[in-house]
């Protein structure tokens, strides 16, 4: 059993609980789940005089699952399971220990303390866990006068229409358009540079080639859509190089949690995450890159929204606006 001195938990869990009963309603995770990063806001709630939060929310925004057998929760994420009986707090795991609060069934949601969540996934999952956003790398270093320049690769093209839902649009056809928009929203901070302006096939080794030439781009943006076996499926999210201790993906990693935020603010949707892996995208690529999957082309519903000029002007006002945060040191 993993033993936390009782006195050490209490102040801990007191603390914790004042501190963000007093200066917060939300409360930012940051997490490293295996080779991915991820990042989850959720509400803090009082339960029964307690600040907890959601752990299905949490569990959602880091790859994991809940499921509830009456009193029994049973929790998996990766390739570790615990379980938790609701108004106890001893966690079967690999490791047995206990939490300073039982967990708790509020509006049909199984709900930890704030206080517990670090112990919860640590040692339950052996995950890295930390509040508030991640650090970001500041402005980038740019000689004097000279706009970041930013590749926006518009996805597929030509002959390779991509992906393709119910209606007469193409993966393509969306990339397209909201890349010409975004280029036009950052144009008075940064210098845009298309991989393809035109409606034409290019490998992508071709796009990679592109970024890396004269003029070279500091980032590469690479504009999608998402597909899925289930047609609920929605939501937009990002994808990063692989790394942890690596320059160019922390760059990576700021650039599209940044553009994350913005578009959350911009659209009112919430973001599905931000992942690092590996895509073709990045192989060679000798700047910072993200890939952004602005919804499922694959969920009818969704399908409509992504297809609406309107909608996609918020999504590129979302990606400008991180972008121009990014560039100005100001990711937040």
């Amino acid at each position: 059993m993993r033993f936390i001195p009782w006195g050490v938990r209490s102040v801990v869990a007191i603390l914790s609980a004042l501190y963000f009963a007093a200066h917060a309603e939300s409360v930012t995770y940051n997490a490293q789940v295996g080779d991915e990063a991820r990042l989850s806001t959720v509400d803090i709630v009082s339960v029964e005089g307690q600040p907890c939060v959601s752990l299905k929310k949490l569990l959602a925004d880091l790859g994991g699952q809940l499921r509830v057998n009456e009193n029994t929760v049973q929790v998996s994420l990766r390739n570790y399971s615990a379980k938790m009986t609701i108004g106890d707090t001893t966690v079967w795991a690999a490791k047995e220990f206990t939490m300073q609060q039982p967990p708790r069934i509020f509006e049909n949601d199984i709900f930890v303390a704030v206080g517990d969540v670090t112990a919860l996934f640590v040692y339950a999952f052996n995950v890295d866990i930390k509040t508030g956003q991640p650090d970001q790398p500041g402005a980038p270093s740019l000689p004097s006068g000279r706009k970041l320049c930013v590749v926006i690769d518009a996805g597929h093209g030509g002959a390779d229409p991509g992906a393709s839902g119910q209606g007469a649009i193409t993966e393509k056809d969306i990339a397209r358009a909201i890349a010409t928009q975004v280029a036009k929203l950052i144009g008075q901070v940064c210098q845009p540079k298309f991989t393809r302006s035109e409606d034409e096939s290019l490998s992508t080794e071709k796009r990679v080639g592109i970024a890396n030439g004269s003029p070279k781009g500091d980032v590469l943006l690479s504009v999608h859509v998402g597909t899925s076996n289930s047609k609920t499926a929605n939501g937009f999210e990002f994808f990063c190089p692989l790394g942890s201790s690596d320059a160019t993906a922390a760059k990576s990693l700021a650039l599209a949690r940044s553009m994350s935020n913005a578009m959350s603010e911009s659209t009112g949707l919430m973001p599905r995450g931000v992942r690092q892996v590996p895509c073709r995208i990045f192989t060679g690529l000798q700047m910072p890159g993200v890939l952004v999957e602005v919804g499922f082309i694959t969920n009818p519903t969704e399908e409509q929204l992504i297809a609406n000029p309107e909608h996609q002007q918020k999504l590129a006002q979302g990606i400008a606006n991180g972008i121009i945060a990014y560039a100005t040191g100001k990711t937040q």
